[in-house]
């Protein structure tokens, strides 16, 4: 009926007219929200502004942080190209690359000479770093670990130590895998006096080790 159709348009209009009013209500509460935040955005921008010893200590934070990425950076290439080093490598006294469960080929930590296992007298993979018995016997080790630690504090150094102040004695080549040639006196005024072969020029010449198992000394 006409009356009941009324009724009906009424209610409609008066819950358009409550949810309008309920709209209303929250736009005010969000506009005096919104108010309210760009105002302690504002304030806290002019904040930062006049404290230049908070922005001082932010920007040496951030340099801090790329130094790390550089440093991480650096570590993550000398770390791949060192994979790449081991996938080539071949042992300095038998030019092979081959290995075996039970005859591995170290790297010096301090030189990087390859050599194997069997070649060289290692009888076993040591668990810490491996040195050649040339940087054991100059105590390289210690240099090493200077540097290392240089390197985590951010210094500026080269991660090898100086070169070897020794030279083969059959040959002029500076590097590679050298033993100590047997003297009787090895030590003056606390300077070492030792003379230096390579292993594989020991080889040639046909000198024998005083030690068959070890390989770190030979007749001179």
């Amino acid at each position: 009926s006409k009356l009941q159709k009324e009724c009906y348009f009424d209610e409609i209009l008066e819950s358009l007219t409550r949810k309008r009013e309920e709209l209303k209500f929250l736009e005010d509460g969000i506009e005096l929200f919104l108010q309210l935040l760009l105002k302690k955005v504002i304030d806290d921008r002019i904040a930062y502004e006049n404290n230049k010893v908070l922005r001082v200590e932010e920007r040496n934070i951030l340099k801090e942080y790329e130094k790390v990425l550089e440093r991480r950076k650096a570590m993550l290439i000398a770390v791949e190209k060192q994979r790449d080093q081991d996938m080539d490598a071949v042992c300095e006294i038998c030019n092979d690359g081959e290995v075996t469960p039970d005859n591995q080929i170290l790297f010096c930590e301090a030189c990087n000479v390859a050599v194997h296992q069997y070649c060289y007298g290692i009888e076993k993979v040591p668990e810490g770093d491996y040195y050649c018995t040339v940087c054991q016997y100059f105590e390289r080790k210690k240099i090493s670990i200077v540097m290392a630690k240089k390197l985590q504090n951010g210094a500026s150094t080269t991660r090898s130590p100086s070169p070897l102040p020794i030279h083969c004695e059959l040959c002029p080549q500076k590097q590679g895998a050298f033993i100590r040639t047997y003297t009787s006196n090895q030590e003056q005024n606390g300077t070492k006096l030792s003379k230096w072969v390579h292993s594989v020029c020991a080889k040639w010449h046909g000198l024998r080790f005083l030690n068959d198992g070890k390989k770190d000394c030979i007749e001179s």
